[in-house]
């Protein structure tokens, strides 16, 4: 049912409608998949693809007619422009590397290809993916930029941290401010 449900997503349309209907169908899918990964072609690659808890794979699991279309086409116009030397593409915060492998699907893995990311589990899945493909262009570099050294964690934003509050059950802190009036001085 999943392949079957993936192809019809994939021939759907590249606008909303198209999107609107994917969404409810990949929902199903991934419902009833759980947490294990897919199997599947794209970009003429072979790709192991986890979208239960990651967007990103979701989307090109299910729609890459519709992933990020304007940073590709803008990849693949950078890869043409560059014939005198070799492409070098940097994907910082590679995730599970779906750019680093765009780019070796464009360049005949030719280029060169540095994919810094701290997550261990992307990390697995990025170089998953590398290995299965046989890609000699791409090299994992498991680092991540902060104050110090340690175990990298991903701190959520204030608008996220708020969105989580509001979910749980006892209702986030709120400070009342007194409206400033003409003649305060702050």
């Amino acid at each position: 049912m999943s392949k079957l449900v993936i192809a019809m997503t994939r021939a759907l349309p590249a606008n909303r409608l198209g999107l609107t209907i994917a969404k409810g169908l990949r929902r199903l899918v991934i419902r009833f998949a759980g947490d294990r990964g897919f199997d599947t072609e794209l970009w003429g690659m072979r790709l192991r693809l986890h979208p239960r808890w990651n967007g990103c794979e979701k989307a090109v699991l299910f729609t890459p007619q519709l992933y990020d279309v304007i940073e590709r086409a803008a990849l693949k116009q950078a890869v043409k422009t560059v014939t005198e030397r070799a492409f070098v593409f940097i994907d910082i915060g590679a995730n599970a590397g779906l750019y680093s492998l765009y780019v070796a699907a464009e360049t005949c893995d030719t280029a060169r290809i540095i994919a810094i990311e701290p997550q261990p589990r992307m990390i697995e899945r990025l170089t998953f993916n590398t290995k299965v493909n046989m890609l000699r262009s791409i090299t994992v570099v498991p680092a991540a930029h902060g104050r110090g050294q340690g175990d990298p964690r991903p701190q959520q934003s204030r608008c996220r941290r708020r969105n989580a509050a509001a979910k749980r059950a006892e209702p986030a802190p709120y400070h009342r401010r007194r409206k400033a009036s003409y003649g305060d001085t702050a």
